[in-house]
């Protein structure tokens, strides 16, 4: 496996640790601020950000190589999460410093994503491609696991220091990557012009990867499961924290914001474990109409979450859901990769970004929707929504139409 793949699997681990110190809880903090309209308006505002980086991303990487644009974004994002906090709790005790300071860190997290994509897809071929999302994807959860844990101990009354420990790991990776990282793009084009914002020059950039029905029908089918998925650190997060009575569980008295950690942690402990066994048996579980029933299981997993406020309910909903997770994210990841040539792998990545970005603009939308809607009409608007998202990877996958550009799909079934 090339070095670069093994430093920034590592840096991921890391990465998801720091920012699950504080993001799944962003929610509640700006709800209890301002209430819950205005803050489903802020994390919308994070959201556009992050597009932003996407874009300038997209634009640049092919260009100007891939190590530049991650060493800037993380540099970045570790000197904002130092600066911004330490002016919160010595001068300035408003939620505006906070939001200030995430929205350049989510521009700076817009930046990395499609770089760290391409240059996985700069290195692998399609076989090691899968080891690799799958293994990304169980480190990925373990550093979830341990960060929401320890955020959600933490939230109450050090949630701002949690944001301070996460500005010095982002600033370590970014000191690291300066060293040890190495250059995956062949040809670094430094003295090409750049037009981020010429609509002709993007739009003829950008049209052959809106062209390939295949890829867009998967990413627009995984903006439906990243919108849900997104909820549990969102609207659900606002909805258990304001329905959920005090209940008492192994002596431990429990109310809205100790189940969401509760939750968050069963989520990310049981898909940190189980993609040990879906790394093992990758080529078995992406076959016939297995992804198919898995999603379906983790729509209806989430429509139990968002439905039901019974602590047991909301545990057994969630083990579900996360069992299902499993096989959903990586497989999604794994099938949209398949249709990205190489030669424009920033390009997709970027639009595919910006896409999902979409997802969570929707997902912060709910989030004020639910300003108006009780919580049993919002448990099947996301409902519809998954279905969906069934509906148009079934089409993907299985209309010939939607399939003639795919780039050796049949790869997945091993």
């Amino acid at each position: 496996m090339h070095k670069n793949i093994v430093i920034r699997i590592v840096f991921n681990l890391f990465e998801r640790f720091s920012t699950s110190l504080f993001s799944p809880f962003l929610a509640i903090f700006f709800a209890g601020v301002y209430g819950s309209l205005i803050a489903g308006a802020i994390m919308m505002t994070f959201v556009l950000s992050s597009m932003l980086g996407n874009h300038i991303s997209g634009s640049l990487s092919d260009i100007k190589g891939r190590k530049n644009l991650l060493v800037f974004a993380d540099l970045v994002r570790g000197i904002g999460l130092l600066i911004g906090p330490f002016i919160y709790l010595v001068y300035v005790q408003e939620g505006y410093i906070i939001y200030i300071t995430l929205l350049l860190v989510t521009f700076c997290g817009g930046i990395s994503a499609p770089v760290f994509n391409a240059m996985i897809i700069d290195v692998t071929d399609i076989d090691t491609r899968k080891k690799v999302y799958t293994l990304l994807y169980w480190l990925t959860n373990v550093g979830l696991a341990i960060g929401v844990i320890i955020g959600g101990l933490m939230f109450e009354k050090y949630f701002v220091y949690s944001i301070l420990i996460s500005g010095i790991l982002y600033l370590l990776i970014g000191l690291i990557t300066i060293v040890y990282f190495e250059e995956t793009l062949k040809e670094v084009k430094k003295d090409e012009k750049v037009h981020l914002f010429s609509f002709n020059a993007n739009f003829s950039k950008y049209s052959t990867v809106l062209k390939n029905r295949k890829f867009m029908l998967i990413t627009f089918s995984s903006l439906c499961f990243v919108l849900i998925e997104n909820q549990l650190s969102n609207y659900l997060s606002i909805k258990i924290s304001n329905n959920f009575n005090e209940t008492n569980v192994l002596g431990f008295n429990l109310e809205g914001v100790n189940v969401i950690g509760f939750l968050q942690a069963e989520n990310t402990i049981i898909v940190a474990v189980g993609s040990l066994v879906v790394f093992k048996f990758i080529k078995h579980i992406y076959k016939g109409n297995f992804l198919l029933i898995s999603l379906l299981v983790f729509s209806l997993g989430y429509f139990s979450l968002a439905y039901f406020n019974s602590f047991k309910i909301l545990m057994i909903a969630m083990f579900i859901a996360s069992l299902a997770e499993l096989v959903v994210m990586p497989a999604l990841r794994v099938k949209l990769s398949n249709t990205i040539p190489k030669e424009q792998s920033a390009n997709y990545s970027s639009v595919n970004s910006q896409i999902m970005s979409l997802g969570v603009i929707l997902s912060s939308s709910l989030i004020s929707m639910s300003s108006y809607l009780n919580y049993q009409i919002m448990a099947y608007v996301m409902l519809l929504i998954s279905l969906i998202g069934i509906c148009l990877f079934y089409i993907a996958t299985t209309n010939r139409a939607a399939t003639e550009n795919s780039l050796q799909d049949k790869s997945m079934e091993g």
